[in-house]
């Protein structure tokens, strides 16, 4: 008899609005064990000027904003904000790249990709300030055809704060597994690995 152990990196990004993990295709494996490392990402806030505004595109230009789609962020200036933007008000994220982002008025509008229409380019210092994380979850999930998954009862877990979550997974006799995640407020940065294992007779 001869055992299988097959490794793979699912998952590695930052994000603020609800995800899942990669799928591992676990074929004929008896088992599953993953291991989702889990780290408080809190951006800072960050200051464009009335150059960094582009309202051809909507588009707000900050080098390595370090913000994932989903964020929920407010806007505050020493002069007049972009139009239609106001301060103390939620907004979205719409992550554009490493340098440029949009907003959104709504967490959904931010995962659809519809942006606020930016009119003007304000005047003044304007600064985005991330809200801090509150807190989600992660669980895991199983799935005969990649579509359709369902959560495994008692693989909740809370997240709070930095740390690894682990499980162990055995005689799953679902095709796929994944992780999912659930994120109350705020960015967190998840890394999730998965070994498969499974055992059969040699020839």
């Amino acid at each position: 008899m001869r055992r299988i152990t097959d490794k793979s990196l699912l998952t590695t990004q930052d994000f603020a609005s609800d995800t899942n993990s990669s799928a591992l295709d676990l074929e004929w494996h008896e088992g599953c064990q993953l291991w989702a490392y889990v780290n408080a990402t809190q951006p800072v806030a960050t200051s464009y000027e009335e150059a960094d505004v582009n309202v051809a595109n909507d588009t707000i230009t900050e080098t390595a904003h370090g913000y994932a789609t989903g964020l929920e962020v407010v806007e505050s200036t020493t002069g007049t904000l972009p139009a239609p933007l106001a301060v103390l008000t939620d907004y979205y994220v719409i992550r554009v790249d490493a340098n440029t982002y949009k907003l959104a008025t709504s967490k959904a509008n931010a995962v659809a990709g519809t942006a606020i229409n930016l009119t003007d380019d304000g005047t003044g210092t304007h600064t985005t300030t991330p809200n801090a994380l509150s807190g989600g979850s992660a669980s895991i999930q199983v799935s005969r055809d990649d579509v359709t998954y369902v959560e495994i009862n008692g693989t909740s877990v809370a997240i709070t704060a930095s740390g690894n979550l682990v499980w162990n997974v055995d005689k799953q006799y679902a095709r796929y597994i994944r992780v999912s995640f659930l994120i109350t407020d705020g960015q967190l940065n998840a890394s999730v690995f998965a070994v498969g294992k499974s055992e059969f007779m040699n020839a």
